[in-house]
């Protein structure tokens, strides 16, 4: 909970400091870092649960690695928030023209 929260706190400050949105940044963060501990726990059950069913694993297979399993999920989340706020931490593209664009055609005659 507390990585959560530092995320968002560390997204808000960067983003403002890139003159972005900082509450919105500050919900990205938060929502990469819990969905990706979500999304790894699901795949790993999921996998486990397959694995259950069709090659007659152990039920007690899950229960057996819960550590693992939330300490993978939350290196994952470390690493999506990490993205995240390298992301804010990025110099915007800016375009850069080495001769002026031409000027806007003439269409009424006037000169």
């Amino acid at each position: 909970m507390i990585l959560a929260l530092l995320f968002a706190y560390y997204g808000y400050k960067k983003a403002e400091a890139a003159g972005r949105n900082g509450i919105a940044w500050a919900l990205i963060a938060l929502a990469v870092f819990i969905g990706t501990q979500l999304l790894i726990g699901l795949a790993i059950g999921i996998f486990l649960g397959f694995g259950i069913e069709a090659f007659g694993w152990s039920d007690s297979l899950i229960e057996n690695y819960a550590m693992l399993i939330n300490i993978a999920a939350i290196i994952g989340g470390l690493i999506g928030g990490f993205a995240v706020l390298w992301y804010l931490g990025r110099e915007p593209a800016t375009n850069q023209y080495v001769t002026p664009p031409p000027p806007p055609p003439n269409f009424g005659g006037e000169q």
